[in-house]
């Protein structure tokens, strides 16, 4: 019988590597992302949220980190509306 806990115990490892990259790369195009989120709602405050999302996806100019789907950035778009309308 084989014994599988050092496969186990790596892929944990490898797991917990994997989530610490994706946390970063969130914590990456948010950074580019915010700024171009508020400048839009600061022009345009009625402007709804997939319109934003859209905006920000097709004026994102970087390739690394690459913009995320329309979905999250709707959904992140929604985060920075909402924290907004919180601190008026």
């Amino acid at each position: 019988m084989m014994h599988l806990a050092p496969q186990i115990e790596g892929a944990s490892r490898g797991g917990k590597k994997r989530a610490r990259q994706l946390v970063k790369k969130k914590e990456e195009w948010r950074k580019i992302a915010r700024p171009m989120i508020e400048g839009l709602i600061a022009e345009e405050p009625d402007m709804s949220q997939d319109d934003i999302a859209s905006e920000v996806r097709a004026g994102w100019k970087h390739l690394k980190p690459s913009a995320p789907g329309h979905a999250t950035m709707k959904g992140f778009v929604s985060e920075i509306k909402k924290k907004l309308e919180n601190s008026r």
